[in-house]
C-alpha cells in the first residue's frame, strides 16, 4: 500500500513529509503479523484461555520461534555440507512478509557452466528443507566473500516434489514452484554475515540480455496463469503482452546474439515459441558465462 502511495506522489506533489508515518505504519504492520502468527501457530492449540503481559509474551515467543526455524535450517545445511563439495554461508534471519517467509543462503562451489547438474545435486542434498516452515529459499553464489549478482530461488513446494520423487520414483511435472533466476542486491545480503556485493564493470550487453530474459520469464508466467477465456484476465493479458513485448524487443535490439536466438524471441512474442523455466535459466547462465570469458 505504501509503495502504491509513493507512486501516486511521484506523479503529483508531496505536501508534507510522511516518512515517519510510514515507518510507524510498518512497525504496526509487523506487530500485527507477529500477533496473528502467535495466535494461529501457538495460542489456538494451547490450553490458554487468557493472555497476560501480551506484548512481552508474544515477542519472546516470536524470537524463540524464529531461532528454532533458523537452527533447523542450519542443521540441514551443515549435514549436507559435510558430505558435499559445496560450502555454505548460513542465513542470520528469516525474512517475513505479510503472507510468506524466505531465507537467503550463500553457496560457494557452484560452477555456472555446470549449473543444471550442480543445482540438482544441491536440491537433492537439501531436500529436507521441505519439512521446514519457510516458503522460499534464495541461493546466492559466493566467491571470496563476495556475492555474484545473479542467483536463483527455489520454492518449498519444489523441495516437496523432489522428496516425493526420491521416496516414490515419480516426479510431478509442473512449472509451478520451479527454480527461477533472481537478481541479487545489497538488501538481500543483510541476511548473510560478512558478505558484500561484488562490484564489476557494467557490461551493457550482459545487462540488456539479463533484463530481456527476466521479462521473458515474467511474460511466460502471466501467459501460464491468466486465462484467455476470462474476459477480465484476457484484457489484462493483452495489456501485459504490449508492455513486456515492447521492453523485450527494445532489449533484443541492443544485445549481441545469434540470428537463430533472435528469431526464437520474435516467435515467443508472437506466441509461436515457448521457454520453460529451466531453459530460461540455462540460456541466461550460458550467456553470462560467455560474456565473462570475453
Amino acid at each position: 500500500m505504501q509503495d502504491s502511495f509513493d507512486k501516486v506522489v511521484e506523479s503529483s506533489f508531496m505536501y508534507s513529509d510522511i516518512s515517519n508515518l510510514k515507518i510507524e505504519e510498518q512497525n504496526w504492520y509487523n506487530r500485527l503479523l507477529i500477533t496473528v502468527s502467535y495466535y494461529v501457530l501457538y495460542f489456538v492449540d494451547s490450553n490458554r484461555t487468557q493472555l497476560f503481559n501480551s506484548k512481552t509474551t508474544i515477542r519472546n515467543w516470536w524470537e524463540a520461534y524464529n531461532k528454532n526455524r533458523l537452527e533447523e535450517i542450519h542443521h540441514i545445511i551443515k549435514e549436507f555440507e559435510n558430505e558435499s563439495y559445496f560450502s555454505f554461508h548460513l542465513p542470520n534471519r528469516v525474512i517475513e512478509t505479510e503472507t510468506l517467509s524466505e531465507v537467503v543462503i550463500g553457496i560457494t562451489g557452484l560452477i555456472p557452466e555446470n549449473f543444471e547438474e550442480d543445482s540438482l545435486y544441491l536440491i537433492e542434498g537439501l531436500v529436507d528443507l521441505s519439512s521446514t516452515e519457510i516458503d522460499f529459499f534464495n541461493f546466492i553464489n559466493i566467491q571470496d566473500s563476495q556475492a555474484i549478482s545473479n542467483g536463483f530461488r527455489v520454492q518449498k513446494v519444489f523441495f516437496e516434489r523432489f522428496k516425493n520423487f526420491i521416496d516414490t520414483g515419480e516426479f510431478e511435472e509442473s512449472d509451478y514452484g520451479n527454480p527461477i533466476p533472481i537478481y541479487v542486491d545489497n538488501s538481500m545480503l543483510v541476511s548473510l554475515n560478512d558478505i558484500t556485493l561484488k562490484t564489476i564493470p557494467i557490461n551493457e550487453n550482459a545487462e540488456s540480455f539479463s533484463q530481456m530474459m527476466f521479462n521473458v520469464w515474467k511474460l511466460s508466467e502471466y501467459r501460464n496463469r491468466l486465462s484467455k477465456k476470462n474476459r477480465v484476465e484476457n484484457e489484462w493479458l493483452e495489456e501485459i503482452e504490449k508492455e513486456y513485448g515492447t521492453d523485450i524487443q527494445r532489449y533484443l535490439d541492443k544485445v549481441e546474439t545469434t540470428e537463430e536466438f533472435k528469431n526464437n524471441i520474435k516467435e515467443f512474442l508472437e506466441g509461436k515459441f515457448t521457454f520453460s523455466n529451466n531453459e530460461i535459466i540455462d540460456t541466461l547462465t550460458d550467456y553470462l558465462v560467455l560474456m565473462n570469458d570475453e
